[in-house]
């Protein structure tokens, strides 16, 4: 009778072991996936940063060579700057509502009708001003998702504005 109790003793403790070695490698396997998705999720966080580096630089270096040309031709200073930002962000980014639900590919007309130029000259001085107005109504985005699973987003805020004074 020893002999069965001192083997059902060790058999529970065998199989609690067993348990507990397999709550371990589980929990492993979620560790590397939790470690797997906050990659990820820097990866697109440095996209964002890059991508949002990038449009102020573009809407900064146009608007100073606009006001280095002295065009303070508002339709044609717009279009020059939107041009140039239409270059970089087509293949980055869409245009979207308020709740970023995709309306289509970012075309001119769009930026256009979203976003004004404001240059004038007073006592010598140059000042330029972009803003990317949206609508009325203040539902016009361009925003893009990053990365594969997560939620994160690339937008240009409502009421965005660069200024430059030369």
């Amino acid at each position: 009778m020893k002999g069965f109790f001192s083997f059902s003793i060790i058999l529970a403790l065998l199989l609690l072991l067993i348990i507990f070695s397999i709550g371990i490698n589980e929990s492993s396997l979620e560790k590397e996936k939790i470690k797997t998705e906050l990659i990820a999720l820097e990866q697109a966080s440095k996209e964002r940063t890059l991508i949002e580096n990038n449009v102020d630089k573009i809407i900064s270096v146009s608007l100073t060579e606009q006001i280095e040309k002295e065009n303070l031709n508002l339709i044609i200073a717009q279009n020059e700057i939107n041009s140039a930002l239409l270059k970089y962000l087509r293949p980055r980014a869409r245009k979207t509502n308020l709740f970023l639900e995709d309306m289509g590919i970012l075309d001119l007309l769009y930026l256009n009708e979203n976003s004004v130029v404001l240059l004038f000259e007073y006592n010598g001085l140059t000042y330029g001003e972009y803003a990317f107005t949206s609508n009325i109504g203040k539902t016009n985005n361009i925003s893009s998702f990053l990365g594969r699973q997560t939620k994160l987003f690339f937008k240009i805020p409502i009421d965005y504005s660069m200024k430059v004074l030369k």
